[in-house]
């Protein structure tokens, strides 16, 4: 999908002009052989959705899950080193349709809307690049940010890379370093795009760590096609 598709398609969908995207690196993603291969769990695009809920704890603790809710897009972006031929790509970019606070509030309401696929999809306990930790019992934990009350991800998860690797405790419980907990965002279907390989980049790559702000209008402006 090219620059002027992606206009297109959003102008369909709707005026985003007020709307505010939070853009930051994926240095999870590698070009191998000209396409993107993700090697981390977040983002993760499994099960027809787009997840974000074991990295960027910092990016998504700044709001609340009602917040995030209200008008914020997250873009995914390649680095620009020499492996990207010094160009910085976009990976994903979604509005943000559901925030939730805990893991086991997801998992619930992914249940409960018939989304069990894409939560199988997703499940760190089964998948190595899954990115949703679920409850070792059905229901809600007494405790929703205790580790203990989840199954431990699968040996080989990009957080558990050890048998006694603990990494992935703090994608359940980072603990109250913020104003709020890091909220776990599930982007809109309807919009949300990815992309597998370099179409749409930068025109200035600069800027990304942890995280920067722009107007979506501004977000666009910055955007190009990547030359054939």
């Amino acid at each position: 999908m090219d620059v002027d598709h992606l206009r297109r398609q959003l102008e369909t969908a709707g005026n985003f002009e007020e709307d505010v995207v939070y853009g930051y690196v994926v240095a999870t993603v590698r070009p191998v052989q000209g396409q993107f291969q993700q090697r981390g769990s977040g983002p993760n695009w499994q099960g027809g959705l787009i997840t974000l809920c074991t990295c960027k704890h910092s990016m998504r603790a700044m709001l609340t899950p009602e917040e995030w809710r209200r008008g914020k897009w997250v873009a995914g972006l390649t680095g620009w080193n020499s492996a990207f031929a010094h160009q910085q790509s976009l990976v994903y970019l979604m509005r943000v349709g559901e925030a939730y606070s805990s893991h086991a509030v997801l998992v619930e309401q992914l249940r409960q809307t018939g989304r069990s696929a894409a939560l199988a999809a997703k499940d760190a306990s089964q998948n190595p690049l899954g990115d949703v930790m679920t409850p070792s019992r059905v229901g809600m934990p007494l405790h929703p940010y205790d580790p203990g009350a989840y199954r431990v991800p699968v040996l080989g998860h990009a957080h558990r890379q050890t048998e006694s690797a603990t990494d992935w405790h703090d994608d359940i419980d980072y603990g109250n370093q913020w104003d709020s907990r890091p909220a776990l965002l599930v982007g809109d279907p309807e919009q949300s795009f990815l992309w597998t390989r370099p179409l749409v980049r930068r025109k200035e790559p600069g800027y990304t760590r942890p995280y920067r702000k722009w107007t979506f209008a501004d977000f666009l402006d910055d955007l190009e096609d990547v030359p054939a």
